[in-house]
């Protein structure tokens, strides 16, 4: 059961893949290649940014180093999900590209044992699959740009609040340092002539 809820965007990404290719005609998607193609481009645009502030986001302000080994690998991950992400946008969009210039209807030539085969369905399945996931996890993109949020707010305010101790742990030390006087600091300078001098 873990391992169906921990891929269940896979699971559903595949069983709706398969029903499209069943059920939809591969000029469907000639006709909305233009479309899908867009909206996997904006969806990358918005991957690349995310990517360039996950890898710059560790500043020592504000960590101790456990703190930073952890971030570290919370990163990685993160990391690993947008590349994954900005992979099937690519996938599909290719897919969508090839099957279109073939207009759905890639035949190979029957050679020796091999029987001759039309991969369009191949195609379609492959389009539809990385399309589909890359939707589906678009909610745990979300997620993941927000954890991001929260994990650079938390390491600001802690930053904040270290300087902070330590200015106020600078002030005690200043007032409660005590000011020695040179020894004869305002006292009376008397002339060597004997006469006093105000």
């Amino acid at each position: 059961m873990t391992f169906i809820r921990r891929h269940i965007d896979v699971l559903v990404a595949g069983v709706s893949a398969i029903l499209a290719v069943v059920l939809l005609d591969p000029n469907v998607l000639t006709s909305v290649t233009g479309e899908l193609i867009t909206f996997y481009g904006v969806q990358a645009a918005i991957i690349l940014p995310a990517m360039v502030f996950t890898a710059g986001i560790l500043k020592p302000e504000g960590l101790r180093f456990s703190e930073a080994e952890k971030y570290h690998k919370a990163l990685r991950v993160q990391m690993m999900f947008w590349i994954t992400l900005l992979v099937l946008d690519f996938v599909v969009v290719v897919s969508l590209i090839f099957g279109k210039a073939v207009s759905w209807n890639l035949v190979t030539p029957k050679w020796g044992f091999i029987p001759q085969l039309n991969w369009a369905d191949a195609i379609m399945l492959v389009a539809s699959f990385t399309g589909l996931l890359a939707v589906v996890r678009t909610i745990p993109f979300i997620r993941g740009v927000l954890s991001l949020l929260d994990m650079n707010s938390a390491m600001v305010l802690s930053a904040i609040k270290d300087r902070d101790a330590s200015l106020a742990n600078a002030n005690r030390n200043a007032e409660s340092a005590k000011i020695e006087l040179p020894s004869g600091y305002g006292d009376k300078i008397v002339p060597n002539d004997g006469s006093s001098e105000d």
